[in-house]
């Protein structure tokens, strides 16, 4: 005759295998869960944190068409008066404006931009003001034509600080009037955020097509990008002109 100790087993208890098998995929199962779970939350805090931290700024690169009138450019002072009002409206935070020539021009410009903005001064982006006789290619006289001068400007909803001009090495051939011209990039940086800083660049390089042409725009914009690698700002912003097709065979300045 049996006794109930001669059934229990030896060493514990017996599970079924359906038990013991369940057990070994759910615990690890539940364990991924759970640390997906953990990401997943970590994540979603990040991000809303980077998104609410972000902010948007608008830019508007143009250029302005500031030739002379007598150099062919077609109803300057009706589109320099509507370039001036198109500022006023505030719908951009940046504006990088080209070919503003003529220190006429710049003012009425000038005259538009909000209280809330600020406009570089017509020699603050040039190689500087002529003595009372212009000097040739030496300085920016701003009155006539644009020998000497660079054309540039920036109106910024922010206050610009650290404003400066460089004058590119290479100005072009003198054939199609480039060599007259005194062309370079302008740099202000600008602080939107907090301990957020922003270096602003603009530019207008060698026109025309010409091998020479060619040869002067992508010197001119290897002395650019050497400059805007080099910033110490937290992001830099280029805009301009740079009378570059990246269809333009013999040429590299769009992929510089």
């Amino acid at each position: 005759m049996t006794t109930p100790s001669d059934l229990d087993p030896l060493v514990g208890s017996v599970q079924p295998r359906s038990r013991l098998l369940r057990t070994k995929i759910l615990c690890p199962l539940l364990f991924l869960i759970g640390c997906t779970a953990l990401l997943c939350s970590v994540l979603i805090g990040y991000f809303n944190y980077k998104v609410e931290d972000a902010f948007a700024l608008r830019v508007l690169s143009m250029n302005t068409w500031g030739m002379p009138e007598l150099f062919g450019a077609k109803d300057k002072a009706a589109r320099m008066d509507a370039i001036g009002k198109m500022i006023a409206r505030q719908e951009y935070d940046l504006y990088l404006l080209e070919e503003l020539w003529l220190a006429k021009d710049h003012e009425v410009i000038k005259k538009h931009v909000p209280k809330n903005y600020t406009m570089t001064t017509y020699n603050s982006l040039t190689q500087g003001r002529c003595p009372y006789v212009p000097l040739p290619f030496a300085c920016c006289d701003g009155v006539a034509d644009p020998s000497g001068c660079s054309g540039l400007a920036i109106v910024s909803r922010y206050p610009m600080q650290g404003i400066t001009f460089t004058m590119y090495n290479d100005h072009g051939p003198m054939a199609d009037f480039e060599k007259l011209a005194r062309k370079g990039f302008g740099k202000v940086r600008i602080e939107p955020k907090a301990n957020l800083t922003i270096d602003v660049f603009v530019t207008h390089t060698c026109a025309s097509d010409s091998d020479a042409d060619k040869e002067a725009r992508m010197s001119q914009v290897n002395q650019l990008m050497s400059a805007v690698r080099a910033s110490t700002a937290d992001f830099s912003i280029l805009g301009g002109d740079f009378n570059s097709d990246p269809r333009a065979k013999n040429e590299t300045t769009y992929n510089i």
